[in-house]
This record gives C-alpha cells, structure tokens and sequence, in this order.
C-alpha cells in the first residue's frame, strides 16, 4: 500500500519518540517499546490513511477504516491507538 498523504499531527512532548539522528528532530521515529504516540486533534486533516512528516516509518490509520477491516476479519499490521488532544 502506497500511502502519500502527509500530516504533522503528532505531539513530541506527549509521545514516546526519538530523535532519527541524535540530536536532530527534523526526522523522528516512534519508540518501538512504548508506542505511546498522541496527535493534535486540530492538525487532522480528516484523511482516513496518512504517514507523518517527520517520521519516515509512520503509517496512521483513523478508526473508521480500521474498524471496517476488523469487522470483514483483514489480518494486517498490528495495531496502536493514538491518544488525541
């Protein structure tokens, strides 16, 4: 799946995230042992797929089309919920 989208919606200081490069916070990632990620409500876009700006790896999904995967029985990555603000 080829997701471009692309929002900034996540808060750092809220957020299990470090740094891609040390001491650089142009290009971050979510910590693989706490995935404690919150985002800004405000900054949602309303889009149902998107990755984040500064996190490479990222790869969001809102809960409509998650719930509608769930509900058919789709097997696809394991999943984390996001706390909103």
């Amino acid at each position: 799946m080829n997701v471009t989208r692309m929002q900034d919606s996540i808060v750092d200081d809220e957020s299990s995230v470090v740094p891609f490069f040390k001491n650089k916070t142009d290009k971050m990632e979510i910590s693989h042992y706490r995935k404690n990620v919150t985002v800004k409500k405000s900054k949602l876009s309303g889009a149902n797929l998107w990755r984040e700006k500064r996190y490479p790896g990222s790869f969001m999904m809102s809960d409509a089309p998650f719930d509608a995967l769930k509900a058919q029985k789709i097997k696809m990555f394991r999943p984390y919920k996001a706390k909103e603000i």
